[in-house]
């Protein structure tokens, strides 16, 4: 048989090509096998890679070596577990050390769950801005609401005149993951480890565990196959200390448990359940409540805590006001009233009297009379009363910001 040069030329290549990989492979496999979760920088070569970017035969070579490596290394780690107990009694903190004080404990796994529309994401993006304002990194899953909508929510909370600092904030700090595929794939896998190692987060949101699951193929009514999607993505992320959320929903005709499998339950050390107390829109300042139903770890976190949450500008804060059942309505229909007539004094072009603002708000005279006094009595608001031409009567009139243009309704 005889060969053209060219033929040749490329049989000679190809023996350069094997005998370069061979040479890269093994050093780099040796040092992936140690440890791949503390291998230096490689994430850009994982991205180049599930990218279709070219690769020099070494960055090849060291592609394969890493993602063999971390299958390995994940199978090992996993036949044993051993870890030196007294060097953590000795060096390490046992106690649980909060990331975001009354919700959230560093480094442990929580479930956060409630209704549709109950304020569960706005309650995770307002933890995680202030992570991002402090300067700690947060990796964000997102399955359901898309950047338009979380942009739009990151803004809102940042307020009118804040909009560039949070975007800045957001830019260095915020690694936002868009509909990503979760589905146990060694490229999915690699690429995730990597992430978590380049970015090193203090906190990963995952919203919604319902989504990634299916991504992956995996029933969310069985243990074991919860338990499988966890050991890929979650179990990388506790190894370095990462706090990890998962969002989840309650059914319809349930209260205090998150749908489908307990072993979502049993791998969370924190529970937390969210419900919309009171109504809350872009007009309206409502009532959400986050309920504490497990705690294996006896972190600070309050048995029930209460939030502010709407209105324009927007608040989202912590609230005393915490009344359950028909006490609980009460306040909302009081919430409502004072959101309401705030915003009215607000857009009003003149000084109102009590006649004129009661008479434009619905809702129980008693109610109205108590929420007005209450506003124009709280040094917080911009709200002035002073006499009016009248003897006893007074003028409301508003002195902050003048009232923005109405908003869309946002997606809650």
């Amino acid at each position: 048989m005889t060969f053209t040069a060219e033929e040749v030329e490329q049989q000679h290549a190809l023996a350069h090509q094997a005998r370069a990989e061979a040479r890269a492979g093994a050093a780099f496999a040796q040092a992936a096998a140690e440890d791949p979760l503390r291998l230096p920088d490689f994430f850009p070569l994982l991205l180049a890679a599930y990218d279709d970017e070219p690769l020099t035969a070494e960055e090849q070579a060291q592609l394969a070596a890493y993602e063999n490596a971390l299958v390995e290394a994940e199978r090992r780690r996993g036949l044993l577990g051993l870890v030196d107990l007294a060097e953590v009694m000795r060096h390490g903190s046992t106690e649980p050390e909060m990331l975001v004080p009354d919700l959230l404990v560093r480094g442990l796994h929580h479930l956060i769950y409630g209704a549709k529309e109950s304020a569960k994401t706005w309650l995770l993006l307002w933890a995680a801005a202030q992570l991002l304002v402090r300067g700690e990194t947060v990796l964000w899953v997102d399955k359901e609401m898309g950047r338009g909508s979380l942009a739009d929510r990151l803004k809102t909370l940042a307020g009118a005149g804040r909009e560039t600092a949070m975007a800045n904030v957001v830019e260095e700090h915020l690694v936002y993951c868009e509909h990503p595929t979760m589905d146990r794939s060694a490229e999915s896998v690699a690429l995730w480890t990597a992430l978590l190692q380049n970015r090193q987060p203090a906190l990963v949101i995952i919203d919604a565990q319902t989504e990634v699951l299916a991504d992956a193929g995996l029933n969310e009514n069985i243990g074991t196959d919860v338990e499988r999607w966890m050991q890929s993505y979650l179990t990388p992320a506790r190894r370095l200390g990462v706090t990890t959320v998962f969002l989840d929903h309650t059914p319809l005709d349930s209260s205090g448990r998150a749908v489908s499998s307990r072993q979502k339950g049993a791998a969370a050390k924190v529970e937390l359940e969210v419900v919309k107390t009171a109504h809350f829109d872009r007009d309206t300042v409502g009532l959400v409540t986050v309920t504490r139903n497990k705690n294996t770890v006896s972190a600070p976190i309050p048995e029930t805590q209460g939030f502010r949450i709407g209105g324009t500008p927007f608040v989202l804060e912590p609230s005393e006001l915490l009344l359950p059942g028909a006490a609980a309505t009460a306040a909302g229909a009081y919430l409502r009233v004072r959101s309401d007539i705030r915003l009215l004094i607000q857009r009003a072009e003149e000084p109102l009297t009590k006649s004129q603002i009661t008479d434009s708000i619905s809702g129980k005279d008693s109610i109205k009379r108590r929420a007005l006094a209450d506003l124009a009595g709280d040094p917080t608001e911009p709200v002035e009363a002073r006499p009016g031409s009248r003897v006893g009567s007074l003028l409301y009139s508003w002195t902050g910001e003048p009232a923005p243009e109405p908003l869309p309704e946002p997606v809650i």
